[in-house]
């Protein structure tokens, strides 16, 4: 009898636990049925609610002149959004790009930015790489030069006149030209990449300058050659104070009239060298990527808004609407560009021939 009763027990003891079993798998699949599906970016109202902007810059520059413009046109077509403005120039951008990282990837906080921040990381300047997704996100493009240019600025009177006149005499007269650059900016990318490519590194002395510094130092010839972008290279060269050797846009003409017949990178087959840097829009790391995708739809209707873009063609630039597949890779190449730089791994050899 007791064997009976013992069996009885061990039978409903392998029921119930398969009864459990069985109701753990019911509630299991219910979960999984029940999990909240993905978002899509019509699931974000964006942009709404307060919404603060970095800008690595002085108020009036030209990075945020290009960004006011794109946010009066969204204040005008989102009225529930109101964009803070603010500009934080501190250590060359890095506390504004510092105080992005920190804030939450929610669509509250964006910081218009360009290769500065992916040159200032690989100089070990700041800490953070602008392309680690779980500290910055890309997440659309900007208005800039868009093929805007610099010019290779010189005095009047310099022995050289355009760039084979230029190199030969950097060759002939080794450590005689004084070459100013700006640390840390596309400038600087530019000009080592010019003078990587022509062995010229060790050939001329390069001098730390930028801004007015620059300007004063080309004006009082204590300065050989520096750059400066098209439109503020153009009255220099009109009022025949500087005279421009070369042009290093890609494209085949300059876009002033003053800088419409020097030779371009297009024009000299130096197109290799050409740094294309574009500028982009960013927010804290980790957002969700249909969010992502939402923003940059939505800063993509301004291409079509002619008043803005007759506002950013008085600065020599444009939008240009891009994909976020499109821009994140055109700041990847950039960042690969800015690394070799850096690091100086770029050989002649890889640049190809002219």
């Amino acid at each position: 009898m007791k064997k009976v009763i013992a069996l009885m027990l061990a039978l409903i003891m392998v029921l119930s636990l398969a009864a459990c079993g069985g109701n753990s798998s019911a509630n299991n699949a219910a979960n999984t049925n029940n999990a909240a599906p993905a978002k899509t970016p019509d699931d974000y109202d964006w942009p709404s609610g307060n919404i603060k902007v970095y800008i690595p810059g002085a108020a009036g520059s030209n990075t945020d002149l290009s960004a006011r413009y794109l946010l009066d046109f969204l204040s005008a077509k989102y009225p529930n959004a109101k964009f803070e403005i603010i500009d934080e120039k501190t250590g060359d951008g890095t506390m504004a790009m510092e105080l992005t990282r920190n804030e939450k990837p929610d669509g509250s906080c964006i910081m218009f930015t360009g290769s500065g921040s992916n040159i200032m990381y690989h100089q070990g300047k700041y800490q953070y790489n602008v392309m680690d997704p779980t500290q910055f996100t890309i997440v659309a493009p900007a208005a800039g030069g868009n093929g805007q240019g610099s010019i290779f600025l010189t005095q009047p009177n310099a022995p050289y006149n355009n760039y084979k006149e230029f190199i030969q005499y950097c060759n002939d007269h080794p450590g005689e030209v004084k070459f100013a650059t700006n640390t840390g900016t596309t400038q600087e990318m530019k000009v080592k990449l010019f003078l990587m490519k022509h062995d010229l590194m060790d050939k001329v002395k390069l001098v730390i300058s930028s801004g007015n510094e620059l300007v004063t130092g080309l004006l009082n010839g204590s300065i050989n050659v520096g750059l400066q972008s098209e439109n503020k290279a153009a009255q220099y060269i009109e009022s025949g104070q500087l005279k421009g050797l070369f042009n290093n846009t890609h494209m085949e003409d300059g876009m002033t009239p003053s800088t419409k017949d020097i030779d371009t990178y297009y024009d000299l087959g130096l197109l290799d060298i050409a740094f294309r840097a574009p500028m982009y829009i960013i927010a804290p790391g980790n957002m969700d990527e249909a969010l992502a995708q939402k923003i940059c739809s939505v800063i993509n209707e301004v291409e079509k808004d002619d008043a803005t873009q007759q506002k950013w063609a008085k600065m020599n630039s444009w939008f240009y609407a891009k994909s976020l597949e499109q821009i994140r890779a055109e700041v990847k190449s950039t960042d690969e560009d800015c690394k070799a730089v850096v690091e100086g791994k770029i050989t002649k050899s890889q640049f190809g021939t002219n």
